[in-house]
């Protein structure tokens, strides 16, 4: 049961997603590493160092705005089984297959919401993992 990463999530408006991508490349001398769009919902996601920015309509912004941090880890189900143990939290989502590999949504007991993510290829390659 390891954290490989955690991710602080941004959400913009997609007029600003090149200029924010660029700022935060220069500012941590990275490149974007990841990118994925989500068409059905007209929301897209770019990966740059610690960083997840979302971009997209504000309504669709405001549908995952609730969530603060992205936990990439090496095996969901061991951490749901050993969050499941944990006083006061709440799976928001249940453990799941997404696009980018088995993931679920917790409540901590002080509101915080992370996404624990254990990206497709099991070692955070999907993610560029920093």
């Amino acid at each position: 049961m390891k954290i490989l990463q955690t991710l602080t999530r941004l959400y913009i408006r997609r007029e600003h997603l090149a200029t924010s991508v660029k700022l935060y490349e220069t500012q941590f001398q990275v490149k974007s590493s990841m990118r994925v769009t989500f068409p059905e919902v007209g929301l897209e996601a770019v990966q740059v160092g610690p960083l997840l920015l979302f971009a997209g309509p504000e309504q669709a912004l405001a549908a995952i705005k609730g969530t603060h941090v992205n936990v990439l880890v090496d095996s969901v189900k061991e951490w749901y089984d050993f969050l499941s143990q944990q006083q006061g939290i709440v799976f928001l989502e249940e453990p799941h297959y997404a696009a980018t590999g088995w993931e679920m949504r917790v409540q901590n007991p002080d509101g915080v919401v992370f996404k624990y993510v254990e990206p497709s290829s099991g070692d955070g390659s999907f993610y560029q993992v920093v």
